[in-house]
């Protein structure tokens, strides 16, 4: 499936505003959006959807702005081209049940997260802070008197 440099436009603009403001994203976006994909494939484009447009405080960061995303690309790319039917404020999960062409949608979905995958190539990656460090391995103290259990590796 080739992309459309305009996909990729619009990737870019929804990608400054929803997930990279200042030019840099968190990296747990990068691995979000590959998941989307996958459970796209998967499960199906609603149970994805369902799973990814929810809020969940369990996460690193808000993967309903992927969703977010994606609606406004596709909604972009139809502007483009004079189509009428748009998604808007609509959930994409409640956009899917009423609409029609499951294909045609599955495909422009996929097309709006690949264009978004490839765009996301063009910010920085800021590392997620209070990532801990691996703890040094500490020595163990044996009490006097207790002879430590030692094991030879043949």
């Amino acid at each position: 499936m080739k992309i459309r440099n305009e996909l990729i436009k619009y990737a870019i603009t929804e990608l400054k505003k929803e997930i990279a403001p200042e030019d840099i994203y968190k990296g747990v976006y990068k691995g979000y959006i590959s998941s989307f994909g996958a459970a796209i494939i998967q499960s199906g484009l609603l149970p994805a959807v369902l799973t990814f447009e929810q809020k969940n405080e369990n996460t690193q960061a808000d993967r309903s702005a992927i969703i977010r995303a994606i609606i406004n690309i596709i909604d972009a790319n139809r502007r483009a081209h004079n189509k009428t039917t748009l998604i808007g404020d609509q959930k994409l999960a409640e956009y899917i049940l009423a609409h029609k062409d499951e294909y045609q949608l599955i495909n422009e979905v996929e097309e709006a997260a690949i264009a978004l995958k490839l765009a996301l190539r063009m910010f920085k990656k800021r590392e997620m802070m209070g990532t801990r460090k691996p703890e040094p391995i500490k020595k163990i103290i044996v009490p006097s008197g207790i002879k430590p259990i030692t094991r030879r590796l043949i």
